[in-house]
């Protein structure tokens, strides 16, 4: 791999048993195994599958001390990436931000969460040029509130939080979700927040998404501290990748719920190829539906073994499943609007291990019913 050597070390809490005031949380277990298949993807990813390390269910104990393996072995070649999904609360006295662990008692915040002030001297410490830290927490405004030289002295320090200070992070809507910050940040690493011509996404490209998407949605704001010099870091890869997740149902889905389960990565292919005969046929049946793009009406028909193919786009979804007959439906939605189904005789996919994927043999799609979608844009009670 070309450049320094990305490391990411991945943390979520999302049930706190010795605290009964901490709820639990639906979105940061699917958060850090999102992004963990994110940062590791073989056509995204900058960071090989071996240096991406997952907390999951955590004492602090435990974080504490992964994070001072993770930074005290870190070198002058490397980009360190560090991601946090759970509660956060502050202490009593400044106000600074603590991130809660499995162990987490709010009469014993200090010995039982991990402080921002010990994430920042073991920066300070290592020799590693530049750090990213992802923040998907209440309260993650306040890891550098106040002169930002005090908590990241020199260059090289990159903060994306999910709130400003005293703001509220919203959980996902249910168990198989994504946080709304974190579900943006995956949109955007997936593609969504790369620059036409740039052959990567930066944490400043990063951000202007996630700002823009959150913007849209409600008056929680992403923040950012960059104190780096020169050119901000990549984060990403450009490429198109495509996911499957289980087939979402037609009716009684509230749309933002529907959303979640389409970004909740299973699979992904870097690319697909569809036979010239039946692409053809496909995109003509997908563009009397909704116009969309050669490109778009291509991705809309793979599939991979354990689930259906997902093409989520800013303008509308498109996903397929197969019956016992292996007859293929392409269904489309546009956010907002109505949805479509397509029919499609396949008499055979094909998977080459090689990352594309080969449909082989499609009839002519039809458009054979119209559903209608309910529900609005919404997000569970903020953490």
């Amino acid at each position: 791999m070309d450049g320094p050597r990305y490391r990411a070390l991945l943390i979520g809490n999302w049930q706190f048993p010795e605290e009964p005031a901490l709820q639990d949380l639906n979105g940061p277990c699917n958060d850090v195994e999102a992004l963990a298949r994110l940062f590791s993807h073989p056509v995204i990813g900058l960071i090989a599958p071996e240096d991406v390390t997952t907390l999951c269910q955590q004492t602090s104990f435990e974080i504490n001390s992964a994070l001072e393996d993770f930074f005290t072995s870190a070198t002058r070649n490397e980009v360190l990436i560090v991601y946090y999904s759970g509660h956060g609360v502050t202490t009593d006295g400044d106000g600074s931000l603590l991130l809660c662990a499995r162990d987490t008692r709010l009469d014993r915040k200090l010995a039982t969460t991990v402080r921002a002030s010990l994430i920042n001297d073991l920066i300070q410490g290592s020799a590693v040029p530049i750090v990213i830290i992802v923040l998907d927490c209440c309260f993650a405004g306040s890891f550098k509130d106040g002169d930002a030289s005090a908590h990241f002295a020199g260059r090289g320090r990159y903060v994306l939080s999910a709130t400003r200070s005293r703001d509220r992070a919203p959980d996902a809507t249910h168990s198989a979700g994504l946080s709304r910050f974190t579900l943006h940040v995956v949109q955007g690493l997936g593609g969504a927040a790369a620059l036409p011509g740039q052959d990567h996404v930066t944490i400043h490209d990063l951000y202007q998404y996630t700002l823009r998407k959150m913007r849209a949605e409600g008056p929680v704001r992403p923040l950012k501290r960059f104190d780096g010099d020169g050119d901000d870091p990549l984060i990403a890869k450009v490429g198109q990748i495509l996911v499957t997740v289980p087939a979402p149902p037609a009716r009684g889905w509230d749309l933002n719920r529907l959303k979640d389960v389409l970004t909740s990565f299973e699979a992904a292919i870097p690319r697909l190829e569809v036979e010239p005969g039946s692409r053809r046929r496909v995109e003509k049946g997908i563009r009397r539906l909704g116009g969309v793009s050669d490109a778009e009406a291509t991705l809309a028909v793979a599939d991979l073994p354990g689930g259906p193919g997902i093409l989520f786009t800013d303008r509308a979804m498109y996903w397929m499943d197969r019956d016992r007959h292996t007859t293929l439906a392409i269904h489309h939605r546009e956010f907002g609007g109505r949805t479509f189904a397509l029919i499609a005789a396949a008499s055979t996919h094909i998977d080459l291990g090689d990352g594309v994927a080969r449909l082989v043999g499609s009839a002519a799609p039809a458009v054979v019913k119209l559903l209608t979608s309910v529900g609005r844009l919404g997000y569970d009670d903020a953490r």
